[in-house]
């Protein structure tokens, strides 16, 4: 996400809100995010300050994962992936609809890894560009369930 890359504590904290049920160690993040350790360790130690990630030890490895059970982090995953959707070019779906919205599981913050994408279009089916929708999917890895209401 574009959003999240120029700022590494952002970096950081896009990595857990876009790998919600993940359980990850320092060295492990570090490598993943092509950051150093001592960085991971700073803004983890911060994160795990404001109550947004949580810890775990094994063994040596300090183990940590998003504190789901936070509103605050809800909040925070549906507003991350709305970016990402943004970016993705989700509003031009389907052009000329009145309304668009996001809802189920991403809505109110309670997706994982595994959760679908639900998708409401209030306007005309012919308006919803299927291919569009089938690239968002193969650019998410994950199904788009999309329902069309007709406006009246």
């Amino acid at each position: 996400m574009i959003w999240s890359e120029k700022f590494v504590g952002l970096k950081v904290l896009g990595y857990f809100l876009t790998h919600p049920s993940e359980e990850i160690h320092l060295k492990e993040l570090g490598r993943v995010l092509g950051i150093s350790p001592g960085s991971a360790k700073k803004y983890c130690d911060d994160l795990a300050a404001a109550g947004l990630i949580q810890e775990s030890a094994l063994g040596n490895l300090r183990l940590l994962r998003l504190n789901r059970d936070d509103f605050a982090v809800r909040g925070m995953m549906t507003a991350c992936h709305l970016f990402w959707f943004k970016e993705l070019g989700i509003e031009n779906l389907a052009e000329g609809c009145t309304s668009f919205a996001i809802y189920g599981s991403f809505a109110s913050g309670n997706f994982d890894e595994r959760s679908d994408l639900d998708l409401l279009v209030i306007g005309v089916e012919a308006d919803v560009k299927r291919d569009r929708v089938l690239a968002l999917q193969e650019k998410l890895g994950r199904s788009v369930q999309l329902t069309v209401m007709p406006y009246y």
